[in-house]
């Protein structure tokens, strides 16, 4: 699979330009930021590592979370993903340009691996639920592999519920965060959210509220000690405030799971893209690489950059993280 894929180029610049005017609208009023600890182990007064659109990025000198403080207050934040401009676009414009390319490479063969989880790991397999539906495509992707008898979303945007909603599923229109429901859905679902959120804790505790005893969770984020991530850094697209604010790692992202009362069934890096992202900022001279990294992007064949990435996938280092974990206690 191809970065180009399932993140065209163009499309995807057009996205960053108009965060960039965002921050500006919606940020300016800096004083009103909060300092936070990490948000996984609670570490304070850890260095600045780099900024980026007048924002701090911080890393926990403890579990090696990447994280943005000052931050903007949560109140802030809800109103910058229901009124800007960006979040309009992926919404309504992102999304659907890139369906049929996330179904196909993406949420298919995801549908696909939580039939095998269940048959595995589920006690029971009535109640299913995804967080932050979005276009509503993995929803009809898991209703094809006939798992489930009922089957929810949670999406907090009008318009993204609405999508949802005329393709024919229960949409509950919320934050998970602000959800009432509890002990209510066997398996539930989070693709590439734990990144955007104010509080990753506050998130993964309300995800075990709505999980019954030995629910499982099964969730996608980004991988702050994988390799394009470490090699990019402050030029990666992939940190891009003020949409991504958490950068969670393996050993953090089990550290967060076991606080907020889950279990880990399976934690891998399965990520394909690592080698095809640093390939095409090394090809537009848009980042220095070292000796190793120019010799692997630009003299080893595609069958070695592949082996590479396989490389990355089996030992951890791959900066996609999924996570299998199952509730085993009430929070």
């Amino acid at each position: 699979m191809k970065e180009s894929e399932i993140r065209p180029q163009d499309l995807f610049d057009e996205f960053l330009k108009i965060a960039k005017k965002d921050v500006a609208s919606f940020f300016s009023k800096r004083k009103s930021f909060i300092n936070i600890p990490c948000p996984v182990c609670n570490r304070k007064n850890n260095p600045v590592t780099f900024q980026k659109e007048g924002f701090d990025y911080r890393e926990c000198l403890k579990c090696g979370t990447l994280y943005v403080s000052p931050r903007p207050t949560k109140k802030m934040m809800q109103e910058f993903y229901r009124k800007s401009q960006s979040s309009k676009f992926w919404a309504e414009k992102f999304y659907k340009v890139t369906e049929n390319a996330r179904r196909e490479k993406i949420f298919r063969l995801r549908a696909i691996e939580i039939s095998d989880i269940v048959k595995e790991y589920s006690d029971s397999s009535k109640r299913f639920v995804d967080v932050g539906s979005g276009y509503g495509t993995f929803l009809e992707e898991i209703k094809k592999q006939d798992l489930f008898s009922e089957i929810y979303g949670i999406e907090p945007s009008p318009y993204l519920a609405d999508v949802c909603r005329t393709k024919g599923f229960e949409i509950i229109e919320s934050t998970l965060e602000n959800m009432k429901v509890e002990n209510s859905f066997d398996f539930a679902t989070s693709f590439e959210l734990l990144e955007h959120v104010y509080s990753p804790e506050e998130f993964l505790l309300a995800a075990n509220r709505i999980l019954v005893k030995k629910g499982i969770l099964y969730l996608t984020t980004l991988n702050c000690k994988g390799f394009d991530l470490l090699i990019l850094r402050e030029n990666s697209k992939s940190i891009s405030p003020p949409h991504h604010i958490n950068f969670i790692n393996p050993h953090s992202l089990k550290m967060l799971l076991l606080k907020t009362g889950f279990e880990i069934i399976d934690i891998s890096t399965p990520g394909k893209l690592d080698v095809d992202i640093v390939l095409n900022y090394a090809k537009e001279d848009e980042i220095e690489c070292d000796n190793f990294t120019k010799y692997l992007l630009f003299e080893t064949d595609e069958g070695t950059r592949e082996d590479f990435q396989h490389f990355l996938q089996k030992n951890k280092l791959s900066s996609h993280i999924r996570v299998v974990a199952r509730k085993t206690i009430d929070k």
